[in-house]
């Protein structure tokens, strides 16, 4: 999915409604309902992590693209992305990697992300069927 910033800001809007209108009244009646129930938040729980860790990373990684940060970007984002919970909200913070542990260790440069690098070579040769799009 390739993504940028203000559709994923938008998806996270939708998202906090669906958490104050529509999640507080989620009821069970039976065990089979209280699954259904918890797995629902959970959906949301895990909808909203995906989300804000995406909107936090600036560059593009492996099958999470944005259009709007198209390089990977070793030199600043060899990082984990880190969720906690601090006073009942969602807090996410970077760690950097342990490059040290690292047999093969990768290089800390920037470049256009292979997936890019596809659909600017297609674009350039004009046909519209071999481009690439943006959701």
């Amino acid at each position: 999915v390739i993504a940028c910033e203000d559709k994923l800001r938008k998806a996270i809007d939708k998202l906090e409604v669906v958490k104050k209108e529509e999640l507080p009244h989620l009821y069970a009646l039976d065990p089979h309902g209280l699954r259904l129930a918890t797995e629902t938040r959970n959906m949301a729980l895990c909808a909203e992590m995906f989300l804000r860790s995406r909107v936090m990373r600036k560059e593009s990684r492996e099958t999470c693209l944005r259009d709007d940060f198209p390089f990977v970007d070793n030199k600043n984002w060899l990082k984990w992305t880190c969720l906690n919970k601090h006073e009942g909200q969602m807090y996410l913070y970077t760690e950097d990697l342990p490059l040290e542990r690292y047999l093969l260790k990768p290089n800390q440069t920037k470049f256009l992300h292979p997936l890019f690098e596809i659909a600017q070579k297609r674009s350039q040769h004009g046909s519209p069927e071999n481009r690439l799009h943006a959701m």
